[in-house]
C-alpha cells in the first residue's frame, strides 16, 4: 500500500502541544523531584540557582486537576506576550491599512535591480537587531508581511518568514550585546561581556553563522522560483504596484515614526531597562498617532484593532499552552533534577568532550526551558561551576548557552510552534523547510565550540 503525503504529516498544533503537556504530566511522575536552592541576585534583579545545593524533596507527580489549573495558569503567565503581539499587531495592521510598508517594501524592490539582494540585507537588518537589543517575538508582526511579499516576487512565503525568524534567532544565537541572553548570561558566569577576544570571537561566529544562513536561504529561493517567465513576472509586480499608489506624505509621515519607534526601543533596551510593557505602550501610541497621520476613523481603527486581535486568537493559544508544559514541570519540579542529572554527566569527561557536551545539554534544556532568560538563571550558575571544575573557561560555557538555547527554540516545538502559528503553517512544513539548516547549523557550533577552547 502507498503512502501518501496526508499519512505521514503530523498533527494538528493543538494536539501536539497537548501531547507534549502530557508527556511532562507523566514525567512528573517518573522523575524524582528535585529543587536547588535560589537567591536574588541584585546585579540582574532576577532569582538564581545555587550551585551545588541539589536536594531531592517528597512530593509526588502533577494529577489531572492540577494540569487542568495549569492550562489556565499558563494563559494567565503568558498575559504580558500575548498583551504585547495584540497590541503590537494592531499597530502593524493599521500601518498596513495605510500602505506605508507596503509601499516601502516596493519602493525597495523598485530601488534594488537584483531582487536576491533584499534576502541578505533584511537577514542582516535582523540579524544585528537580534545580536545586539535582543529583538524577536517582537518583529513577529512583520512576518505575514513579509510572507505575502517574497511570495509574489518568487521567493516563497517560507521565506520571506525566515528571514525574519532565522536571521533574528542567529543573531540571538551569536550575540554581541544582547542583555537578555549573553547579558544575563555572562552577570550569573562573573564573565565580563566587554572582553576583547570574547567579543572577538561572538563577531566572528555572527558571521559565518550569517554566511551559512543566507546561503541557505538564497539557494531555497533559487530553487523554488520559476525560471521560466519570472521577469515578465516581476515587471508585470512592480508595473500593477506603480499604476495603484504613490508615496503620499502621511505614509512618509508613517515609516519616519516607525523608524523613531525602533531608534526608541534599542536606546530603551540599552539604556532605560525597557521590557515588553514599555514597548507595548510605545506601540499603542504610535498606533493611534499612526491613524491620526492618516486621518483614520475612530471606527476603522477600532474594526481594525479587532481583526487584528482574531488572526493572534490561535497564537496566543500556543503561547499559553506553552508556558503550561513549564508550569506542569515546575509544580512537579522536575526542571532542577533534569539539570542536576545532565549536568553531572560530564564531569568525568575530557576538556573537548565536556564543552561538546555542554553545548548538547543546552540543546536538550532549551525544550524544557524556551524561554531564554529563564534558561540562563537556571543552567548558567551550574555550567559556569563544572567549567572552573573541568579547567575549562567560563566564557566557553556562555558560548555553550548561547549556542544551545538559539538552537534549541529553533527547532523543538515548544519554541518554534509560535513561530509556525504566526506563519500559519503545520509544524512539519516549518521543519521539511528549516531540518538541513539546523542540521549545518549544529556541526558549525560544534565546530566553534571546540575552537573556543583554545581562544577564550
Amino acid at each position: 500500500m502507498k503512502i501518501t503525503k496526508k499519512e505521514i504529516s503530523l498533527p494538528h498544533i493543538f494536539a501536539i502541544m497537548f501531547g507534549l503537556i502530557a508527556m511532562a504530566t507523566i514525567l512528573t511522575w517518573v522523575l524524582p523531584a528535585g529543587n536547588y536552592d535560589r537567591f536574588q541576585d541584585p546585579k540582574i534583579n532576577r532569582e538564581i540557582i545555587v550551585s551545588g545545593s541539589y536536594h531531592l524533596i517528597n512530593k509526588g507527580g502533577v494529577g489531572i486537576w492540577e494540569v487542568g489549573k495549569s492550562i489556565f495558569e499558563g494563559f494567565v503567565a503568558s498575559s504580558d506576550l500575548i498583551i504585547f503581539l495584540l497590541i503590537a499587531s494592531g499597530y502593524i495592521n493599521i500601518l498596513t491599512l495605510t500602505g506605508s510598508i507596503s509601499e516601502l517594501i516596493h519602493y525597495l524592490l523598485d530601488t534594488i535591480k537584483n531582487t536576491y539582494i533584499i534576502i541578505p540585507v533584511f537577514f542582516l537588518i535582523f540579524a544585528i537587531a537580534g545580536s545586539t537589543i535582543g529583538i524577536y517575538e517582537e518583529v513577529f508582526i512583520l512576518i505575514p508581511i513579509f510572507m505575502i511579499t517574497f511570495e509574489k516576487i518568487g521567493f516563497g512565503k517560507l521565506t520571506g518568514a525566515a528571514v525574519i525568524i532565522i536571521g533574528s534567532k542567529v543573531g540571538m544565537i551569536a550575540s554581541t550585546l544582547n542583555p537578555f541572553t549573553v547579558g544575563i548570561a555572562s552577570t550569573i558566569a562573573g564573565t565580563e561581556l566587554g572582553s576583547l577576544n570574547v567579543v572577538i570571537f561572538r563577531l566572528i561566529s555572527f558571521v559565518l553563522l550569517s554566511m551559512v544562513s543566507i546561503c541557505y536561504l538564497l539557494f531555497y529561493a533559487i530553487k523554488i522560483r520559476p525560471c521560466v517567465g519570472i521577469e515578465r513576472r516581476e515587471e508585470e509586480f512592480r508595473t500593477s504596484h506603480s499604476e495603484k499608489h504613490n508615496f503620499c506624505f502621511p505614509q512618509i509621515i508613517s515609516l519616519l515614526w516607525l523608524l523613531i519607534v525602533f531608534v526608541a526601543i534599542a536606546i530603551g533596551v540599552i539604556r532605560f531597562d525597557f521590557a515588553m510593557p514599555e514597548i507595548a505602550t510605545l506601540f499603542l501610541f504610535s498606533m493611534i498617532l499612526t491613524g491620526c497621520f492618516n486621518r483614520i476613523n475612530i471606527n476603522t481603527l477600532s474594526e481594525s484593532f479587532i481583526d487584528s486581535s482574531k488572526s493572534m486568537v490561535k497564537t496566543m493559544i500556543i503561547i499559553s499552552l506553552s508556558k503550561t508544559i513549564q508550569i506542569i514541570m515546575e509544580k512537579g519540579n522536575i526542571i532542577d533534577t533534569v539539570v542536576y542529572f545532565l549536568s553531572n554527566s560530564i564531569t568525568q569527561m575530557s576538556k573537548e568532550l565536556a564543552a561538546i557536551t555542554m553545548l548538547i545539554i543546552q540543546v536538550l534544556l532549551s525544550f524544557f526551558i524556551p524561554s531564554a532568560s529563564g534558561h540562563a538563571m537556571v543552567s548558567m550558575p551550574i555550567m559556569a561551576a563544572l567549567s572552573d571544575s573541568i579547567g575549562i573557561s567560563r566564557d566557553v560555557a556562555v558560548l555553550c548557552y548561547q549556542y544551545g538555547n538559539g538552537l534549541g527554540t529553533l527547532f523543538w516545538p515548544t519554541g518554534c510552534a509560535l513561530v509556525c502559528s504566526v506563519m500559519g503553517i503545520k509544524l512539519e512544513e516549518w521543519y521539511k523547510y528549516i531540518y538541513k539548516l539546523v542540521i549545518v547549523l549544529a556541526l558549525l557550533e560544534l565546530f566553534l565550540v571546540f575552537i573556543s577552547l583554545f581562544f577564550l
